[in-house]
């Protein structure tokens, strides 16, 4: 079952060299954001990009006076997805352009996937599973990481398809440094203040 999905993934992906000049950016989209499963790096681009960044995360455990471990335990997960949704939307409302590296959820609300396609231009980074494991498998921070192996890869698989969707543009990892692709964010972030 994996394998449909990354022989599917292989198909789509972004292949090549980030030759900013050549990408087009929708004029209805506000801001960019990163989106993928969690430890592909959307967090530690934001933090290269210096103002221009922000984590939702980060966002929300300030809105809840709690960290998001806490916030799972506390009120569970149906309860975050609702907060998530709450600052994803203000975030959508800040008027200058800037780059949101999200949760690796987010795209399984349906309204969150809505407000990222109408308000964001969406960059997927792609991380194979396995290497996301050997990034993150000790980070006590992530409550859904704390599942075994054949269950997270469940989880993997039934994210894949909604990220894709929602994808403006994929990027794998492995084949660009940070400092590429906060070089391509930012290049995207001036053609939106324009």
């Amino acid at each position: 079952m994996l394998a449909n999905h990354l022989k599917k993934f292989e198909e789509l992906k972004y292949k090549g060299t980030l030759s900013v000049p050549s990408l087009s950016l929708p004029t209805t989209k506000k801001h960019i954001s990163l989106i993928g499963f969690m430890g592909v790096g959307k967090t530690t681009i934001c933090n290269a990009l210096d103002t221009k960044g922000l984590d939702l995360d980060f966002l929300i455990e300030k809105e809840a006076m709690l960290k998001i471990c806490d916030i799972f335990k506390t009120h569970g997960e149906s309860h975050f997805r609702e907060l998530e949704l709450k600052v994803l939307k203000s975030v959508s409302n800040l008027s200058e352009p800037i780059c949101l590296a999200t949760g690796g959820g987010i795209i399984t609300q349906e309204q969150a996937r809505k407000e990222l396609q109408e308000n964001y231009y969406n960059i997927f980074l792609y991380l194979p599973l396995e290497t996301i494991v050997g990034r993150v498998n000790s980070d006590k921070r992530r409550p859904l990481f704390s599942q075994e192996l054949d269950k997270l890869e469940q989880l993997f698989i039934y994210r894949l398809d909604w990220y894709l969707e929602v994808a403006d543009l994929t990027i794998d990892t492995r084949e660009f440094s940070t400092e590429e692709i906060a070089k391509l964010i930012l290049y995207l972030l001036a053609k939106i203040n324009r």
